[in-house]
């Protein structure tokens, strides 16, 4: 990154360097997630990026209102039903007045700089009983552990994917930071798709074992979902694994 730009300057090449989009697997995982819980009412997209989950949400309905924020301008092709504000997320949002019912954050955390700030910025745009999805790379898988073994850095995290991914958190980081914020009934699931550690090549766990390989030890990245209490008072309910 060129020390002589503003931090401003230097958050915005970060985020043009992701392009602003995930893959189709982390969003069908989302969406999976959003069935489970049988959730609906109004949703906000927490780092929209390029849209594409937002464009995905849009198509099933599922939704009354769906909102997008991210440092990144409108999507030239989103659906003009879908709200939008550009605000660098490293802030609080507090452009968006308003509460949701579900608020969904796609590979977004690794992204920023303080963690906590932003569960606690989650937990300020949700309604008491609304349900946070998020998802980042999970560090804890094989490839993730043998990368830090053998390269020094988890993967997703080394000097390659620098300055786009800068927060690394393992399951713990993140349950820390949902119960601090006030979260409760946090649960872990996985996309269920990873690579393997072989260096030079992408070959994916579930293509050598047939689709049986799953789980936090063959994938790739995790999907956290959590509540704010109707009460308000998050410190119980410990997150599970």
């Amino acid at each position: 990154m060129n020390d002589h730009l503003t931090l401003e300057e230097q958050r915005k090449q970060a985020s043009d360097l992701t392009q602003g989009i995930s893959s189709s697997c982390i969003y069908q995982a989302v969406l999976r997630e959003i069935r489970r819980k049988n959730l609906s009412g109004t949703c906000l997209d927490y780092g929209a990026g390029a849209g594409g989950l937002l464009t995905l949400l849009n198509s099933t309905g599922i939704f009354s209102q769906l909102y997008g924020a991210d440092l990144m301008a409108r999507p030239s092709k989103l659906d003009p039903s879908i709200n939008w504000i550009q605000q660098d997320l490293n802030d609080d949002l507090t452009a968006m007045p308003m509460q949701f019912d579900v608020l969904v954050s796609s590979e977004v955390i690794e992204h920023l700089e303080n963690p906590r700030a932003v569960f606690r910025d989650f937990y300020s745009k949700l309604k008491p009983g609304g349900t946070l999805i998020m998802t980042t790379p999970n560090q804890q898988s094989i490839r993730s552990l043998t990368s830090l073994i053998t390269k020094g850095h988890f993967d997703q995290f080394r000097d390659r994917d620098y300055p786009r991914h800068i927060t690394a958190l393992l399951k713990m980081d993140i349950e820390r930071c949902a119960v601090e914020a006030g979260f409760a009934f946090g649960q872990f699931t996985y996309t269920n798709q990873g690579l393997m550690p072989l260096p030079k090549l992408a070959v994916l766990w579930q293509t050598v074992t047939m689709g049986l390989a799953g789980g936090s030890a063959f994938s790739d990245n995790l999907i956290y979902s959590c509540v704010r209490p109707n009460n308000g008072n998050g410190h119980y309910g410990q997150p599970k694994s």
